[in-house]
This record gives structure tokens, C-alpha cells and sequence, in this order.
């Protein structure tokens, strides 16, 4: 055998046995003898790739790419290494030129999904990693990776499938559990993110985001000195853990133990928790009293998470009607058409549906964009406008015929401004027309996170503000846990 054989031929071997450093230092030697030689730029690219030395193998991999470009594994190894260096269009543009030569490589595709992904370009991405799957039907990571870029896009039920998928298909595989944990607590299905954090830790008991996702499971059914048992085990692994602090200040405050829950919390804000959620959750739990109103970006975050599903869970499932209630409402004292109207936390625009009928002029507002996006989509509004309520109110100068919050002020308590606001806004004859769950106290923040105010905080609020109060009318809100939501409906008139 020639030296420059053995040297190529020893080269590959070290490389198949995963020594990297002694197969790069081989195709070194080689490539002094066969500069242009095609496979040792290739190998000596793998070798250096394995050793994270990504700026070294990108010159190698291009002179091999450049000289044949009939190669889609180099192409494939090209847009791998560019990846590693944050390059990412040259690394989509590589992966191109290798699915052009091989449509049918599913690690290709896979490949250029997660490149999408951090392209921020999740629906091409979730494109993707279909085409992988279908290439390969038992393909656990594409699957993986296809979860994962479904939650960017908020489409959890989806994403649920596909990590379940995964998880068939790799039994063991502990990131693939915790996705489905994570997907199972957003949905709200504790039961079931608890028993997929635990099948994560039958695999690696030492996974702090698990025993944190079991201890806010076990919040959710209530169980609460699990929960601190499960939040106590992630700190103890990983002691400055933002989510576990949290969780285990909320089940100390919860079994009574407030002053050291605090403790936690002040833990969590020095460790760069939004302090927002901290003063949302802390009212909740009651240790902060009276809070006037829920932090917008808590709201916005909420409802973004859950616009593709919202018009489902609401209407469906919590047999939420009070878009209709409010038209009826009103119908019954206005018959007028022709109407500039403001929706006030307009949401995907059930209320748009119905006074659509009646409009000259439709706007909605809402903290949330992605529920704008869904608004957007039916065609009603003439202007949809993603901002806080009352900073719209109070920035806008136009007159309305009608203002209409419609399930908005159980996200916020004290509604002075909005009264004061919601008058300036209104024409001479104007009407405003909101509903409210009902409780006997000005404004309280429930367990739940919405407000209760009382009819007589609304009829104090009309009469400071000059309103006249055509009706408030008792209704039913929604449902919760299979019982009805008992609130209220009011009708103001603007005389003045």
C-alpha cells in the first residue's frame, strides 16, 4: 500500500472509532500529498465537525463543495458546519442545493426544519419535518423537532401528537416526555403532565425541569405538600432555578407558610423573574391586596398562547355567550344602525360577529396580537389595533356611538379610569355596555386570576361619571368546573 493510501486508509479508521484528533492530524498529512482530493476534504470536514472546530471545518467542506457539486452529503455537511456558525441563510442556501440533488434524504430535511426554526420561520419549518416523517414514518427527532416548532406557533394540541409520536417511537426519550409534560400543562390536563414528567424521571431522575414540571401538576390538582416535595427535589439539583423558586414560594404561601414563600419570590425577582408575573401571582395567592389591575403582559401572554384555540375552549367547552347577551341587550334599547363602535378587548371577534349588522364603522383593541391575527381573519373590523385599553382610550381623540367590554374588566379590578375614559369617548346619546363577574365587593382578584366587581361599584362608577344606567341585568357569565358563572350585565347611556 502506498503512504499516501495508508495514511487515507488510517485516516478513515480513526474516524470510525471516534478519534477525531488522530483522524484529523492523518487527512492533514494526506491533504499535504492530495491537496485536491475529494473524499479527504469531505472526511477531514466530519473530523473536525465531531470536535466542534466549526471554522476550520467550514474550509474544508467549501473546497470539497466547490469541486463537485453533485454531492448532497457534502452540501448536507456544509449547511451542518454553517448552522454551528450561526449562519444561517448560507446554511438554508446549502441545504437547498443537497434536497435539490436528493429530495428523498429525510436527515436533510430534518436538518433544514431546524434551521427554519431558528430562522424564526416555524411554518416552513413544520413543513419540513412533515417531509421527514414521511420519508421516514419512525423518524422520533423530526417529530421531536416538529412538537417544538408547533408550540412556537401555539398550536399545542398538534404538538402534543407529534411528541407523542416521538416518544412511540423512542421510549426513552427524556426531552420528547418533557415536551408532552410542558404541552399537557398549558392545556390545562394536569393529570397527564404529571404522569409525563414522571416517565421522564424514570429515565433521569436527576432532571430538575421534570420534578419542577411535576411540582406545578401536583399545584394544579391541589396537592400541595407534593408539589413542595417535587419543587424542593429541582432546587436541591439545580438550587438557582427561576421556575422551581416560584413554585415553591406558591406552595409554601398555599400551606400556610407565607413568610417563607416570600422568600422564594424575592429569590426568583433577583434572579430576573418578571416582576409583573411575580405581583400577579402574589395577589393571587393573596399576600398583595387590592391589586387595581392584572399586568397587560400577563393578559397578552395568556391569550396569545391559547388564540388558536380560544373561540373551542370558549365557546364549547364553557358555553361562554355573552357577545350574543350584549347584542340582545342593546337591540333592546337602541335600534339604530349606522354605528361607530369600539370594541374593547375584542379578542378573535366573537362581538364583531354580532354587530357587524349594525356598523359604519367597526374598531377593535386588544393586548393580545395573535388574537388580533384571528380577528383579522373574519373580516370585520375596520381597524384592529393591538394595545392596553386604557392607554387606546386615553391617546385617542374619536367619538363613538357605542363602546362595548365584553368579558374584558375581569381582567381588571379598579375600572375608574375606564369609566372616565369610556364617557370622554362616547357621543351625546352614545351607550356603553360591558359585562362583569358578579361578587359583593368593589373589585377582588379570584384564585382563578379574574376579577369580581360588585353592581354597586358599577352604579357608583356611572353616576360619578355621568352615565345613565339603563339596565344591569343578572346573567350567566360561562361555565367553570360544570357550574354556571354568575355576573352581570350593564347598559350606560352618555347624556352629557
Amino acid at each position: 500500500m502506498q503512504a499516501t493510501e495508508k495514511l487515507y486508509h488510517d485516516g478513515l479508521g480513526a474516524l470510525k472509532n471516534n478519534n477525531f484528533k488522530k483522524a484529523e492530524r492523518l487527512f492533514r498529512k494526506f491533504l499535504k500529498l492530495e491537496p485536491s482530493h475529494f473524499g479527504g476534504l469531505n472526511l477531514i470536514a466530519i473530523a473536525l465537525m465531531s470536535m466542534d472546530e466549526f471554522a476550520e471545518a467550514e474550509k474544508f467542506v467549501a473546497k470539497a463543495a466547490a469541486m463537485n457539486q453533485d454531492s448532497d452529503v457534502t452540501y448536507t455537511n456544509y449547511g451542518l458546519i454553517l448552522g454551528k456558525l450561526n449562519k444561517l441563510p448560507q446554511a438554508l442556501e446549502q441545504f437547498n442545493k443537497a434536497l435539490k440533488i436528493n429530495s428523498k434524504a429525510e436527515e436533510t430535511w430534518n436538518n433544514r426544519g431546524i434551521i427554519c426554526c431558528q430562522l424564526n420561520q416555524y411554518e416552513e419549518a413544520v413543513s419540513d419535518f412533515e417531509r421527514a416523517t414521511s420519508l421516514n414514518p419512525f423518524y422520533a427527532d423530526a417529530f421531536f423537532n416538529k412538537a417544538r416548532a408547533l408550540v412556537e406557533l401555539n398550536r399545542y394540541p398538534e404538538a402534543l401528537v407529534a411528541y407523542q409520536k416521538a416518544v412511540e417511537f423512542r421510549p426513552d426519550f427524556v426531552n420528547a416526555w418533557l415536551g408532552c409534560g410542558s404541552v399537557f400543562a398549558i392545556l390545562m390536563q394536569h393529570e397527564n403532565a404529571l404522569s409525563a414528567h414522571s416517565k421522564a424521571l424514570t429515565f433521569n431522575s436527576e432532571l430538575s425541569e421534570a420534578w419542577a414540571g411535576s411540582g406545578n401538576a401536583l399545584t394544579g390538582l391541589r396537592r400541595h405538600d407534593e408539589a413542595l416535595a417535587a419543587f424542593e427535589k429541582a432546587l436541591a439539583i439545580e438550587p438557582n432555578y427561576m421556575r422551581a423558586l416560584i413554585g415553591r414560594g406558591e406552595s409554601l404561601i398555599r400551606l400556610g407558610k407565607v413568610e417563607q414563600g416570600k422568600q422564594d419570590f424575592d429569590a426568583a425577582l433577583k434572579l430576573g423573574a418578571d416582576e409583573g408575573m411575580i405581583t400577579y401571582t402574589l395577589a393571587i395567592l393573596g399576600v398583595i391586596k387590592n391589586l387595581p389591575t392584572i399586568p397587560p403582559g400577563e393578559v397578552a401572554g395568556l391569550f396569545d398562547a391559547h388564540a388558536d384555540q380560544f373561540d373551542e375552549q370558549l365557546v364549547e367547552k364553557l358555553k361562554y355567550d355573552v357577545p350574543g347577551k350584549i347584542f340582545s341587550l342593546f337591540r333592546g334599547y337602541d335600534q339604530r344602525k349606522d354605528l361607530d363602535i369600539l370594541d374593547l378587548g375584542c379578542g378573535t371577534g366573537l362581538m364583531g360577529i354580532q354587530v357587524k349588522p349594525i356598523v359604519k364603522s367597526l374598531v377593535g383593541i386588544d393586548l393580545a396580537q395573535r388574537m388580533l391575527d384571528r380577528a383579522k381573519d373574519r373580516n370585520l373590523y375596520d381597524a384592529l389595533v393591538c394595545a392596553d385599553i386604557g392607554e387606546f382610550l386615553a391617546g385617542n381623540e374619536r367619538k363613538y356611538d357605542l363602546v362595548i367590554a365584553a368579558d374584558v374588566f375581569v381582567y381588571i379590578g379598579d375600572l375608574t379610569s375606564i369609566f372616565d375614559l369610556a364617557h370622554q369617548r362616547l357621543n351625546n346619546g352614545g351607550r356603553f355596555i360591558f359585562s362583569i363577574e358578579s361578587g359583593d365587593e368593589d373589585y377582588r382578584l379570584q384564585e382563578n386570576g379574574r376579577y369580581q366587581q360588585s353592581d354597586d361599584y358599577i352604579r357608583r362608577l356611572s353616576a360619578q361619571f355621568g352615565f345613565t344606567i339603563e339596565e344591569i341585568k343578572k346573567t350567566i357569565i360561562r361555565e367553570e368546573l360544570d357550574a354556571g358563572v354568575p355576573g352581570s350585565l350593564a347598559i350606560l347611556s352618555r347624556s352629557n
